[in-house]
């Protein structure tokens, strides 16, 4: 059991449920809960994730995965290089991608990725909660689950930010490196957080403004401890020169300069207004609140936690927002690079709640009425109807792409609602199209029943 002053309030009494032993130690970890209401909490959030593992089992590559996979491992490091000069500064992202899409079969290579990346994420989750929170295993890996199903829920665009393999990497990928970073911060292990700040930091540059901005948070909260500041401040240095690695590479200003976009004057005014909207919904979601209430009916105040160390969190998610806002009129921001803002402020919310003071009598009420609210909300979501929607046509859908691959020819294929709608295009010229035609080793690709390339 843990006695740490900061863990949660075990005084509160138990309630009769039929929940089995084991189950139950698992869960509760020997901590009274409500156990009826977490029950019934943890099963929603498992369909929803057994439903979303289905579509994973079936995900197929898309898009850019045919281009990565079409490198070959050992021209990983040249790609990136010559990627860094003419498109992109993310040089990490496209040595990883290249190197693992192209070691083994797309086909299947892909469920395995995606797969692995969603429990490194749940996993870094876990030691977040358990090294910043003073949480029992079972406790952190409760809280993992309801956070992570609370923004599966209400995340935008879930195909292109879970069931794409390079998007996955690309974006998901260093954001668990940058949680690890918070992690690995909080608990002053330097040299294990080196590694994952430039790794991150040069796989994504939104990330990389994220590493900064918690990197600043945590100098808030040291800043009258000099033995701590002097290797914050170094690694501030460090999470600034490798964002600065990505954002001023050449390539970038040639990748911009080919992309059509409106008046910066009219589209930064309608994107903050988006976001605005976008964020409130994220934030007054049934899944959202219910996460919310329960968390803090669940923690009580100690010295050892405090709100106002926080204040770097608002900082990291007004400047992601920003940072969004101000490209998106060039770049269109698509949703895997918006879902970055929504899985930080799930998180500021998160950590918002557990440092309000609730009076002890009020506490299970409040963790009964969270767990139920976000069970509603997961299994009320558009997002949740949409997986199990495309779960029936999971199988079909994959088995297609195979057939594909196996006759090298080209039909329309009907992408279900939940998945990234990446298809080929009637143009052979396409950028896609011939990335598919040199990953099949054919001379041109054509899909006369596909849509055009917009």
């Amino acid at each position: 059991m843990n006695t740490d002053p900061a863990s949660v309030d075990e005084s509160q009494p138990s309630s009769y449920t039929m929940i089995p032993s084991v189950v139950s130690r698992f869960l509760l970890s020997g901590e009274e809960l409500p156990k009826l209401a977490v029950l019934i909490a943890v099963l929603s959030c498992c369909v929803l994730f057994a439903v979303l593992g289905i579509l994973i089992a079936f995900a197929v590559p898309l898009a850019d995965d045919f281009c990565r996979g079409s490198v070959g491992w050992h021209n990983a490091i040249s790609f990136a290089n010559d990627w860094y000069l003419v498109w992109s500064g993310r040089w990490t992202s496209m040595v990883i991608e290249s190197s693992l899409l192209s070691l083994f079969d797309l086909y299947r290579s892909v469920p395995f990725i995606l797969a692995t990346l969603l429990v490194l994420r749940f996993l870094a989750l876990m030691f977040l909660f358990r090294q910043t929170l003073r949480l029992s295993l079972a406790n952190a890996a409760l809280w993992s689950l309801l956070m992570f199903a609370t923004w599966v829920s209400v995340m935008l665009g879930i195909g292109e930010t879970l069931l794409w393999a390079t998007g996955a990497i690309e974006y998901e990928l260093p954001l668990t490196l940058a949680i690890l970073v918070l992690a690995f911060l909080f608990r002053s292990k330097w040299i294990a957080v080196i590694p994952c700040i430039v790794i991150a930091c040069t796989m994504q540059e939104l990330i990389g403004v994220c590493i900064v901005g918690i990197c600043v948070s945590m100098l808030w909260m040291y800043r009258r401890n000099g033995k701590i500041m002097r290797p914050l401040a170094f690694l501030t240095l460090i999470a600034l020169a490798s964002t600065a690695f990505v954002v001023l590479a050449p390539g970038n200003s040639v990748r911009a300069s080919s992309v059509p976009h409106s008046s910066a004057a009219l589209a930064i005014p309608i994107s903050a207004f988006r976001f605005l909207i976008w964020t409130l919904r994220w934030a007054v979601n049934p899944a959202t609140l219910g996460l919310v209430l329960f968390v803090s009916g669940r923690r009580k105040t100690t010295n050892a936690f405090r709100l106002f160390d926080l204040i770097g969190w608002p900082l990291i998610v007004a400047g992601l927002a920003s940072t969004l806002i101000v490209l998106s009129p060039v770049s269109n921001t698509p949703f895997r690079v918006t879902n970055l803002l929504c899985f930080a402020l799930i998180l500021l919310l998160v950590y918002s709640s557990a440092g309000l003071s609730v009076d002890p009598k009020y506490r299970r009420g409040l963790q009964i009425a969270g767990l139920l609210l976000l069970t509603v909300g997961v299994c009320t979501s558009k997002n949740f109807e949409d997986l199990s929607s495309s779960a029936t046509k999971a199988r079909a859908y994959r088995q297609a792409w195979i057939e594909r691959a196996r006759t090298h020819t080209f039909e329309r294929i009907i992408t279900p609602p939940s998945y990234f709608d990446a298809e080929a295009t009637p143009d052979s010229s396409n950028w896609y199209n011939k990335c598919i035609a040199r990953y099949f080793g054919i001379s041109s690709v054509s899909c006369s029943s596909c849509k055009p390339n917009p």
